[in-house]
Order: C-alpha cells, then sequence, then structure tokens
C-alpha cells in the first residue's frame, strides 16, 4: 500500500468571482416597478477564476505554479493560505502554512515597523514573551535599522517587503507561500530570501511560490503547474510545466 505523502490536497475545486450586474445604474434608478423588485432582479455575471483544479502536493517539495496575469495563480495561493474559500471542491491542507501574499496586506501604514512586527507575530500565534525573543533576529534579517520606529507609511515597497519576509520567516511553520512580491526588494534582499527558502525545504519544509519569472521557478522548484484562464494547462515536473506556459505565451503574444 502506497503511503500518502501529501501536505496540501485540492480536489476538484473551482472559484467564482461576481463581476458586473447587467444594466446600468440609470436602468436600476429609472424603472418603473418597486425597489424590492429592482433589487431582486440583479442579475450578476459570474467568472470562474478557478476551475476544477486538483493537485496533490507533496510534504517537503518545492512547488511552482506558473500563469499569465489573470490565470488565477493568486487566487489559488489565497485559497490554499486559507484567505479565500472554494465555491466547489476541497481543499486539505496538512500542516501550519503563513505566506507572503500581497505587500504588506497585514500591516497598519500609521504604525510604526515595530509595532506592526509585534502586531503580525501575535496574529501569527506567536506569544508576547515569544515575540520579544524573535524580534532581535528581525531585525537583523530585515537590515532596516532606525527605520523600524518610523510609520510604514513612509515605507518604499521594498522596505515593506523587507519586513513582511523577515517577520514570516521566524515564525514556525510547515508550509511556506511566496506570491511574486520578492521582485520588489533589491537583489541582495532576493538572494537572502532565496537562502532562507532554501533552507526551509533542506529541514522539511513545504514550499508553494508564485511567478511569472519561469527561470527561477525551474531553479527553484522540482514540480509545478501551469495555469491558463483558470485551468490546469499542465502540471509536473517544472521544466515541462514551464515549457507549455511559453508555448502559452507565445501564442497570446499571436492574437
Amino acid at each position: 500500500m502506497a503511503i500518502d505523502n501529501s501536505i496540501i490536497e485540492i480536489c476538484n475545486l473551482t472559484k467564482i468571482y461576481p463581476l458586473k450586474n447587467r444594466g446600468s445604474i440609470k436602468d436600476f434608478l429609472t424603472r418603473n416597478t418597486s425597489l424590492y423588485k429592482n433589487l431582486t432582479n440583479i442579475k450578476f455575471h459570474r467568472k470562474s477564476a478557478l476551475d476544477n483544479i486538483s493537485v496533490k502536493i507533496n510534504r517537503g517539495s518545492n512547488f511552482g505554479i506558473l500563469g499569465h496575469n489573470g490565470s488565477g495563480k493568486s487566487t489559488l495561493l489565497s485559497i490554499i493560505l486559507g484567505i479565500l474559500v472554494p465555491d466547489r471542491g476541497t481543499i486539505k491542507v496538512k500542516g501550519n502554512r503563513i505566506g507572503l501574499l500581497e505587500m504588506g496586506s497585514a500591516f497598519h501604514p500609521e504604525l510604526s515597523g515595530k509595532e506592526n512586527a509585534f502586531l503580525n507575530l501575535s496574529i501569527l500565534g506567536i506569544s508576547k514573551n515569544q515575540a520579544e525573543e524573535i524580534y532581535p533576529k528581525i531585525v537583523e534579517f530585515c537590515e532596516l535599522g532606525d527605520s523600524l520606529d518610523y510609520p510604514l507609511k513612509t515605507y518604499s515597497s521594498g522596505m515593506v517587503v523587507r519586513l513582511a519576509f523577515s517577520v514570516l520567516s521566524h515564525v514556525p511553520a510547515d508550509i511556506f507561500l511566496v506570491d511574486e512580491v520578492l521582485a520588489v526588494g533589491d537583489y541582495a534582499f532576493q538572494v537572502k530570501c532565496t537562502n532562507f527558502m532554501k533552507k526551509f525545504s533542506k529541514n522539511g519544509g513545504t514550499i508553494v511560490y508564485v511567478s511569472q519569472d519561469y527561470n527561477t521557478l525551474v531553479d527553484f522548484c522540482d514540480q509545478g503547474l501551469c495555469l491558463h484562464e483558470g485551468k490546469i494547462k499542465a502540471i509536473g515536473e517544472m521544466k515541462t510545466v514551464r515549457d507549455i506556459y511559453i508555448e502559452e505565451m507565445e501564442k497570446l503574444k499571436k492574437i
């Protein structure tokens, strides 16, 4: 009997977003009917951001997700992280997960870098005593110095990424989810982040990495998938997935 080594199991998963109502606001306001009837008759177009996705990600693997803008990459990552829930299908995650998705999405612009670090550690389940032990390591990793005492609204996008990644890299987890935000940081910090992820993986952690930089994914990931208009176009060995992704991008250029 084969041993199931999966840490993430996704089965027939579909996520649908409402897009727009049929008709303008003017049509709605000038209809010669009751307000209640107008409200109940509003219809919405709906688009499948993800359409019947099934995939298993093994424990300890580096899994890459490729796809053009709007293909469903970030939606899939958000569902794995637990920010979004599917409309149909199931997802099972067998471990603690942390993720770096939208830049600074969990930060408050009026709070200082230090205050944001402690706030996020608290949200992630880290006690105050643990946070005080961890914080000096975060300071060393992010290399922001005195800027940590300034409000986040004074930070550049690269500084926000430095702080966000530094906080997450010091939280115990089994799964690390990374969106394309690392591209905002400077090269030296990108290398630092990559080295951390390699160490995380070597110690048995699982990484799910979303990017359009297919060369980076081929270098870093062993398995992956390519999404196209919310559907899986290819899944398997990362180099093969990369080649299919390039083919799809070439087709889009000709349209």
